[in-house]
């Protein structure tokens, strides 16, 4: 399985065997040396890979119980958020590609006395380890809104254009909110963030939802080929659609 298909088949996994992951693979995690496609490349972005027996018994209560845990730092700059949830999101796909489950975790915090990198500002923790429980969960099972809840078409969208808003779709986000809405046309997709009043307590969040979700856009471009860029038009930052904000477009190029 490759680390775009894992896009169709990644599920969180919350229980997990007391198994060694690879060096290698705890290596590559904490140094891709360029390989992630960041959506920011001028926001500078650090991971720490911690294992289980480093947190205090409360840091963990209520928590996710995993051998490993890898955080994400981040400068803080515009768009660190979305681009730490781009690169983690990626390397979420990259582990279960190679077996291993994963897991977001918006509360947990790296172990008291851990050290910072200079300049760099905590992000998110992702839980990750060999699985107990089933890897695998096929895209047609997967609790997420079908794409006719989440998009307002303006025109039929070419097949490139349906390919991003698919795997879009299939993005997990903080309490499976799906805090997005796609306004789609043949090749743009204009994309708007929630700000519904149900949702504020994980609001916070949004910055690194988005980009776990512009993740799974940029891989599968990549994937099929799709050029794309992203743009924003201050012009749709006026539109108004109920309860949502403008955040950005995607354009498929021809």
């Amino acid at each position: 399985m490759t680390p775009f298909e894992a896009i169709f088949n990644r599920k969180s996994v919350r229980h997990y065997r007391r198994e060694e992951v690879p060096a290698s693979v705890l290596d590559k995690i904490q140094d891709f040396d360029g390989e992630l496609l960041p959506m920011f490349p001028y926001v500078k972005t650090a991971t720490k890979v911690f294992r289980e027996e480093e947190f205090g018994r409360k840091e963990l209560m209520l928590q996710v119980k995993a051998p490993y845990y890898l955080a994400i730092y981040a400068q803080e700059l515009e768009g660190y958020q979305e681009n730490a949830g781009n690169m983690m999101q990626q390397i979420s796909l990259y582990l279960h590609s190679k077996g291993i489950g994963s897991c977001f975790l918006g509360l947990l915090r790296p172990p008291k006395g851990a050290p910072c990198p200079e300049g760099m500002k905590f992000i998110i923790m992702l839980a990750f380890g060999y699985p107990k429980e089933e890897l695998n969960r096929d895209a047609s099972r997967a609790n997420r809104l079908p794409l006719e809840k989440l998009c307002v078409y303006k025109q039929e969208p070419m097949k490139a254009t349906g390919q991003l808003l698919e795997a879009a779709r299939l993005a997990p986000s903080s309490v499976n909110a799906q805090p997005w809405k796609f306004v789609v046309y043949r090749n743009r997709i204009h994309i708007f963030v929630s700000e519904k009043q149900s949702l504020r307590p994980v609001a916070r969040w949004n910055g690194v939802n988005m980009g776990i979700m512009m993740a799974n856009i940029l891989m599968t471009a990549e994937e099929y080929w799709i050029d794309v860029a992203m743009t924003r038009s201050e012009n749709l930052a006026e539109k108004a659609i109920p309860h949502y904000s403008y955040t950005g477009s995607v354009l498929v190029k021809p």
